[in-house]
């Protein structure tokens, strides 16, 4: 056999495997990554507090709303049967006087809570980044906040007043400055506390 027919083996060795270089991750992609963790860290703390506050402070108001509501309805039942006896019985008109200003200050409490649930439910849709939902729990808060006044002694009236013009910064930044209008609903807030320990103690 001719050695020329033979294939050449040295001039056609196999060629070498290439082993592939693993490509270390960038430090951009490091940082986005810390980045996201903690975004995401964050981001559970403030859900778990709007939970809290839900459970702690709005829940427990609405509640309160609804007991007040019922003790109204109440009150408005014993009204109407003194009423009805009016005519009747000497000495009632007194203790229907009371019984009417018991139901006053009942209708005023329960006005100045119906508001303070509008407030932390904005507050709550603000912080979720649901400004169509802040706006809507807002929507009557002004008139509200007058049918309060009306049924407030003239020395509250400034406050009320203030509350109103506190209410329309917050109506008018919520879709252009959230944390301006959290600020503002939290000074409202406040000044709803105030007002209620004020009226009707602690």
């Amino acid at each position: 056999m001719d050695s020329q027919d033979q294939p050449n083996e040295s001039m056609e060795s196999p060629p070498e495997p290439q082993v592939e270089m693993k490509k270390e991750p960038s430090r951009a992609n490091l940082f986005f990554k810390k980045l996201l963790r903690r975004a995401t860290l964050w981001l559970g703390i403030f859900a778990l507090g709007i939970v809290v506050t839900w459970f702690v402070q709005i829940r427990p108001r609405i509640e309160e709303v609804n007991a007040l509501k019922a003790e109204m309805d109440l009150l408005e039942e014993e009204v109407g049967a003194l009423e009805t006896d009016l005519a009747e019985l000497e000495g009632i008109e007194s203790e229907r006087d009371g019984l009417q200003l018991q139901l006053d200050d009942t209708r005023v409490h329960l006005a100045l809570l119906d508001i303070l649930v509008d407030v932390s439910t904005a507050q709550l849709a603000i912080g979720d980044g649901n400004f169509d939902t802040a706006q809507a729990a807002l929507a009557e808060t002004d008139e509200k906040l007058s049918e309060l006044a009306a049924g407030l002694e003239e020395d509250y009236h400034e406050t009320i007043d203030g509350m109103q013009s506190r209410l329309a910064l917050a109506l008018e930044e919520i879709n252009q400055d959230a944390f301006a209008a959290e600020s503002d609903l939290e000074v409202l807030r406040n000044s709803i506390l105030a007002l209620e320990r004020s009226l009707f103690g602690e």
